[in-house]
């Protein structure tokens, strides 16, 4: 989710760990939920797991794993955010999927939890997608048009912010940017899966 390693020693005790397996199952995590390449759910999650087994105290792991159990388990994401920020109030990741776990319930709790992760951490690329998505559920699609393309700026080959960047951009007539936003997916060593299913139907509603 984070866009950067930022080293062991400017992280908060909570952010950080000793243990260095618990911090690379971390990262191991992190990477699967980045490219959200076929099966990184469970893949990140096992990874995630890891890491708090390792280390019960090291904050980061449990606002990942709630990330990849949240479209099976709400509510057991809900918790995991919970346990994150009780260990870490600071954690940008953890106000994020905080955030997350509130769209179409509490929009306007959710633009706050995302606020504050990018309050805290202006680099964490998702969080512009998601914030966009509680902004638009309010009618104001134009900031939200904005910060999409800002967390775009920020993290160019997040898979989810490119495909819905890119059809917007089709939605507005401009069918070669669309489609050079989603190639530019394809050309990642292990692209995510979905960006197939996006480029047909691209190609299939431009016939």
């Amino acid at each position: 989710i984070l866009n950067e390693i930022v080293p062991l020693s400017e992280q908060t005790a909570s952010q950080s760990t000793t243990n260095m397996d618990a911090y690379n199952e971390y990262l191991v995590g992190r990477a699967f939920t980045n490219s959200r390449v076929p099966g990184w759910p469970d893949k990140a999650a096992a990874a995630f797991r890891r890491a708090i087994e390792l280390d019960a105290g090291y904050a980061p792991p449990y606002a990942g794993l709630a990330l990849a159990i949240f479209w099976l388990d709400d509510e057991g994401a809900r918790r995991l955010v919970e346990q994150a920020l009780e260990l870490d109030p600071l954690l940008a990741e953890g106000h994020a999927i905080a955030g997350l776990t509130q769209l179409d319930k509490d929009n306007a709790g959710a633009e706050r939890s995302l606020r504050r992760a990018l309050e805290l951490d202006p680099s964490l690329g998702i969080a512009y997608n998601w914030l966009a998505g509680a902004l638009q559920r309010q009618g104001l699609q134009a900031e939200a048009d904005a910060l999409r393309d800002k967390g775009l700026e920020i993290d160019p080959l997040n898979p989810v912010l490119t495909v819905n960047v890119a059809w917007r951009n089709y939605r507005q007539g401009n069918f070669d940017r669309a489609e050079k936003l989603m190639l530019r997916l394809t050309y990642l060593p292990e692209p995510a899966g979905f960006v197939y299913g996006h480029l047909q139907e691209l190609y299939d509603r431009q016939g």
